[in-house]
């Protein structure tokens, strides 16, 4: 039994991503920490075997980044041969995790092969600006315009979704050419080190005439004021136009949505053309007259969400409903703390032995909301 297990293989291929991120060695690499931009690596973490004499093959996966979270929607980029879709995931958190799913193959599976393939090819954000094109353009005046740039990066607190800023941010006198001059695009896509053509980008801005020109040089285009008004109705268009619009990723595109309308969306858990099901976390107002002082606060509870579309994807009408026992244990829970002097309803008490860990805030809606106190050490 054990010479024939041995037998049994599960090949794992991981393909490497584009070179977006410039290494200056590998002793280098030891020590970086990349918090996005790297790839996901399939592992093979062994097998069991089952009372029929099957096998199940465990598998797990490595996801380079600390920080970004990848999806791979079954298809081209994440694949099983033979099988294609094996219930694999399709969504991968940072780092290492092991047994993450099983694929059952028969006992007299042999000498083939089961092959798992991930191919990420990540999404490269960057900054691209005509700012001050100084005279004459020396590198040391190129640095210093650079300097001040970043300077206004920071201020803004922009700065942190570029980084790093020496491949992610790019100005025209980078390249000697203002903005839409073909020039700088490509020195953008030379300092992020991106290999491929215009054609594989997307250029965002408010400004008409560069939209106009930017399409003639093969790049797709979103106009900001034109085709979204709201930088919360990007996502949804940016996954449309790059292809990767789907279940799997509808959580990212519709999350700014809905946290518009004062929802931190959880799951969805149903998509369909018009409809989107799911859930989330919202402000309820409890009604109770056992709450005394504290009747009609708001608290945050899980809520069931339910979400009209239209037909472009867009979110159109939006409802949420909490369970009625969530609300039930929420009354008891605000009256348990008011009975023991755990809230705070306006300037503290110096006399009170107690330190309230709940405090009541009037929002700029007028709402009453029940929040929990930061504590700091000291």
């Amino acid at each position: 039994m054990v010479s024939k297990a041995l037998r049994l293989s599960a090949i794992f291929a991981a393909v490497a991503t584009l070179p977006v991120f410039a290494q200056s060695g590998a002793s280098r690499l030891v020590t970086l920490r990349h918090a996005s931009g790297q790839g996901v690596a399939p592992v093979y973490e062994g097998f069991d075997i089952n009372p029929d004499g099957s096998y199940n093959m465990w598998f797990g996966y490595m996801n380079r980044n600390y920080e970004e979270e990848v999806d791979l929607l079954i298809g081209p980029n994440n694949t099983f041969e033979p099988g294609a879709d094996r219930g694999q995931p399709t969504h991968f958190t940072p780092r290492r995790h092991k047994d993450v799913f099983s694929v059952n193959v028969p006992k007299d599976f042999g000498d083939r092969t089961l092959v798992w393939s991930l191919k990420h090819a990540p999404l490269v954000v960057c900054l691209v600006s005509d700012y001050t094109m100084p005279e004459p353009r020396t590198s040391q005046a190129i640095a210093a315009t650079f300097a001040e740039y970043l300077e206004v990066l920071d201020r803004t607190g922009l700065r942190r979704f570029f980084e790093p800023v020496e491949e992610r941010v790019t100005l025209s006198t980078h390249a000697g050419a203002r903005k839409p001059d073909a020039l700088v695009f490509e020195t953008a896509f030379k300092r992020a080190g991106v290999d491929g053509g215009l054609n594989q980008a997307l250029f965002i801005t408010e400004n008409a005439e560069h939209i106009a020109a930017c399409r003639k040089l093969g790049m797709k285009t979103l106009r900001y004021g034109t085709d979204f008004t709201s930088w919360s109705q990007a996502p949804l268009l940016i996954s449309q136009d790059i292809g990767a619009a789907g279940f799997k990723n509808s959580e990212a595109v519709f999350r700014p949505a809905l946290a518009d309308r004062g929802l931190r969306l959880q799951s969805i858990e149903d998509l369909s053309p018009n409809k989107l099901r799911g859930t989330a976390r919202n402000l309820v107002q409890l009604h109770s007259p056992d709450l005394g002082s504290f009747n009609d606060v708001h608290v945050e509870l899980p809520v069931e969400v339910a979400a009209s579309l239209d037909s472009a994807g867009r979110i159109t009408a939006v409802h949420s409903t909490p369970r009625p026992d969530d609300v039930a244990e929420a009354i008891l829970n605000v009256q348990s703390l008011a009975a023991n002097k755990q809230i705070a309803d306006g300037p503290p008490d110096p006399a009170s032995p107690v330190l309230p860990t709940y405090r009541v805030e009037t929002d700029s809606e007028g709402r009453r909301i029940l929040r929990r106190r930061r504590l700091t050490a000291f």
